[in-house]
Parts: C-alpha cells; sequence; structure tokens
C-alpha cells in the first residue's frame, strides 16, 4: 500500500514537528490499467456471484464425515518438527525437506489460525479459506480432513464450505485435521458453528458505522454489506459517518493508508495525503493540544445520532511495513492492538451500550506478480506476497485470540482474515477506478468477488449478534 509509505512520515513526525514529505511516492502507481466498465455493473451481483460460484462447485466437493458424539478423533500420535530453515536455504518444492519446514513452522507459529467459534446464517454460506489459516508458505504440502456434527460442512481443495438448509438451527462441532501425505497428524483444531436464524433482527431500527482504511474507502464492501442487509428478514439500517465518497451508497469513517493510530491521534494533517487534516474523532482542545472526543463528534459532527452499532476493518496499513524475521514483531503487533483497544475504549465512551465488531486483517492477493506490480518503486521487501503473509497472519493471529469471546463486553471478533479468497477474491494485475477518488492496487485490495466475502462475513456476525441467546 503506497499510501502506507506516506502515512508512515505521519507517524515518525507526530507531535506536530512539521516535517517535509517525498510526494516521489504519489506516482507509484501511475500508469495501472483501467478497470472495465463491467466492473460496476457486476459490484452489486457479488454477493450472487460468490454464491453461485460455490454452489457449482460443491457437486465436485467431498462432504465431511460425521463427528462422534464425543468429539474424539482417533489419530496417529504427531510427528516430532525439525527446526524451521532460514529463507536463504528453503528447501525445494517437493523435498523432504520442505515437509520438515512446513511442520516446523506450523508448530512454531501456534497451528492452525481458527477462532473457537464460527457462524452462518440458515440459507447463506460461510467459508473458510486454508490458505488463511495455515501458516506455512504452500498450505498444499498437507493433506485436510474434517469432521463435523452437522451434514453440511464440505471439504473442497482451498476451502471449507458451510451451506446449512434455510431451516437448519442450533449449535455444531467441526474439526479441521493437518496432515502429511502419509498420514501422520500435523495439527487439530475445533470449532463451534451457529447457524443462525435469517429473520434475526427482522424489524429492528438502528444506526452503524463503518470505521476503516482504505478497503472501504470507496465504499465497495460497504455497499455490498447494505445490499445484504436490505434483503427480506434483516432490520433497517441507516449507515452514518462524514465520509461519503463519489459514487458510494452509504457514507462511512474509512480513508485509504489510515491506521488504528491515525484514528486515534491523527490532527493538523495534510489532506491532500491523509484525505482529512484531522480524524473525525479528535478536536482541538485547551491551547491547541488535540483531544479524543467520540462524543463531541456524535453529538456535532453526525446532529446527535447514537449508533447501535459500529464496526472496525483495520490492521494492514499498522503492520505493512514490518518484517517477519524481526526479532521485535511480536512487540510491534502488540503495539497495534494498543492502539485498537484505545480506539474502542473511545468510541464505548461515547457509547457505553453499542455492539463493536472488529474484523482480523484479511489476506491479501496470492501472487508474488500482484505485490511486484503493486509496489514496482518500493523496498524490495514489499514485493514479496510471503514476506507479507507471514506478518499479516501473525498479526490476525493476534486478533482472534484478543477479540473473541468478549461478547460480555459487546465486543465481537469477525474473523475476516478465513473469509476471503485470495486468489478468485483478487484481480490478477493492478487497476484503477476512476470514478472514485481513491487508487485502488490488486495485492490488497479484492475485486468484487472479494469484497462480497468480506461483507458476508460481517453481515453473518452482525445477524448472530442479534439473534441473541440462541445463538450465544
Amino acid at each position: 500500500m503506497t499510501e502506507f509509505l506516506k502515512l508512515n512520515a505521519y507517524v515518525k513526525s507526530h507531535g506536530g514537528k512539521k516535517r517535509v514529505l517525498s510526494y516521489a511516492l504519489i506516482g507509484a502507481l501511475c500508469g495501472l490499467i483501467a478497470l472495465p466498465v463491467g466492473f460496476f455493473s457486476g459490484r452489486s451481483h457479488g454477493y450472487r456471484m460468490a454464491v453461485g460460484e460455490l454452489s457449482a462447485t460443491r457437486a465436485n466437493a467431498h462432504t465431511s464425515a460425521p463427528m462422534p458424539a464425543s468429539g474424539a478423533v482417533p489419530s496417529p500420535t504427531p510427528i516430532k518438527p525439525q527446526p524451521v530453515q532460514s529463507e536463504a536455504s528453503k528447501p525445494t518444492v517437493g523435498a523432504k525437506e520442505e515437509l520438515q519446514a512446513s511442520i516446523a513452522r506450523m508448530t512454531e507459529d501456534g497451528g492452525l489460525i481458527l477462532p473457537t467459534r464460527t457462524f452462518v446464517v440458515a440459507g447463506d454460506i460461510s467459508l473458510i479459506y486454508l490458505r488463511a489459516v495455515v501458516p506455512v508458505e504452500d498450505p498444499e504440502v498437507f493433506e485436510y480432513a474434517i469432521r463435523c456434527t452437522c451434514d453440511f460442512a464440505v471439504l473442497q481443495r482451498r476451502r471449507v464450505l458451510l451451506t446449512p438448509d434455510s431451516k437448519v438451527r442450533g449449535q455444531f462441532s467441526l474439526s479441521v485435521e493437518v496432515r502429511t501425505p502419509v498420514g501422520d497428524l500435523v495439527d487439530r483444531r475445533s470449532l463451534e458453528i451457529g447457524v443462525v436464524d435469517p429473520q434475526a433482527g427482522s424489524g429492528q431500527s438502528f444506526q452503524m458505522l463503518m470505521v476503516g482504511d482504505s478497503l472501504g474507502h470507496a465504499n465497495h464492501f460497504p455497499d455490498e454489506l447494505a445490499n445484504l442487509l436490505r434483503r427480506p428478514g434483516n432490520p433497517d439500517v441507516t449507515f452514518v459517518g462524514s465520509f461519503r465518497p463519489p459514487g458510494s451508497t452509504v457514507p462511512h469513517e474509512q480513508y485509504g493508508g489510515w491506521t488504528f493510530r491515525h484514528f486515534n491521534e491523527l490532527f493538523n494533517a495534510d489532506p491532500r495525503i491523509f484525505h482529512k487534516d484531522r480524524s473525525p474523532f479528535i478536536f482541538s482542545g485547551g491551547g491547541d493540544k488535540p483531544v479524543f472526543d467520540a462524543q463531541r463528534y456524535f453529538d456535532e459532527t453526525l446532529g446527535g445520532v447514537r449508533p447501535r452499532n459500529i464496526h472496525i476493518q483495520l490492521g494492514i496499513n499498522d503492520a505493512f511495513g514490518l518484517l517477519p524475521n524481526d526479532s521485535g514483531l511480536a512487540a510491534k503487533l502488540d503495539a497495534i492492538l494498543r492502539q485498537a483497544d484505545l480506539l474502542i475504549a473511545g468510541l464505548r465512551k461515547a457509547l457505553p451500550d453499542a455492539t463493536i465488531t472488529v474484523g482480523s486483517v484479511i489476506q491479501a492477493n496470492a501472487t508474488d506478480r500482484a505485490f511486484i506490480e503493486s509496489y514496482p518503486k518500493e523496498r524490495e521487501e514489499l514485493r514479496s506476497e510471503w514476506r507479507w503473509r507471514q506478518v499479516q497472519m501473525r498479526l490476525a493471529r493476534k486478533m482472534v485470540e484478543h477479540f473473541e469471546g468478549r461478547e460480555a463486553e459487546r465486543i465481537y471478533l469477525v474473523p475476516t482474515h478465513m473469509a476471503v479468497d485470495p486468489i478468485e477474491g483478487y484481480n490478477p494485475h493492478p487497476y484503477m477506478v476512476a470514478a472514485f477518488d481513491f487508487k485502488i492496487g490488486n495485492a490488497v485490495h479484492p475485486n468484487n468477488i472479494g469484497d462480497a466475502q468480506l461483507a458476508s462475513a460481517i453481515y453473518t456476525v452482525l445477524k448472530a449478534e442479534l439473534a441473541g441467546p440462541v445463538i450465544h
């Protein structure tokens, strides 16, 4: 994200000291091909396209075997991993050393990046992409198996597909196994699946605020979410916010290149770089000292609205410049979560009863080519998909661990990291949307299918929360 590189200059100079910023990076994506007009006509159908694509492949899928009532799954003793090899001595594909290095990485990184619970709306779909939850360079070095107490879980080559009938309700248990080609167990995780009533929230009316970065800046996934909520059986949701870019249907607070910290601190900034001169939640205090005041934002900027729901989708820019071999990576990722907590606390102070959903950082385009073409003039390490995926997966794991199980605080994890297809959910080459005010590259910005999948994951958790104790 070239936006990150510009914003990084703000972080380094934060505190009111002005600093000369180089604009050489602004042209980094110049010469990108224009997006065909058909993209726009197809966006509103993105969700249906994704559903149709999934339905078409189900005929060739392997359904899961029923899990024993006890939940126990017989298996051999896990094999002992060998130490991870350095990038310089990366083993040949298909070699024994590749398998051993992958087993070691799985063990060191903590295994599958799965929440303990996920949801699916009856009659809809939910997805778990293996590449997004298996923290190795090539997940196909392993073999996979699933067992479920349900009959609607399907294991396909790259994903687990959940497709309950519209009449299904209740809680089910899903186990995902990772094995070597000869059957040795590498990892196994179980998660609960809650099937949500498609009528959950019907008849209710409330407002919703979305806070985020370039994923929602031009309203691609927000518009998809709004479309889902217009279907029969849903609450009447009015989206609120001070920013509504050209071509969008709903307002929000989502800006290209922004981080948790920008929402917490940005003040007296250059709007040519940051899209605004300050965070929407930051106001001038005594002596021009910036103050985070969400109450004032809701009262003055939005005219007194009190949204019931807030969704936060951040994390890419916070971590995009980090390196996986940095000995201080864990501490830097923890610092990101502290900024997330500050943002949530500030919003919570103004809205003590609001439901706050937080999306885990999503995986990017699956190819190196996408990064090379998107960032041709940036640092060489930014042009590696695997470099970013290692950082992204570690942040996603931390976000899952940090935000899951906090329903008593009215905080809900949305496991968006596992819901967006890193192949079909992205375009193969960079593109630019001329109708919007934000330039979009293909490396970390999904296409219409990916946007629909991201919106669907948020919609599902929103519906689950509205279903109340029946699900929770």
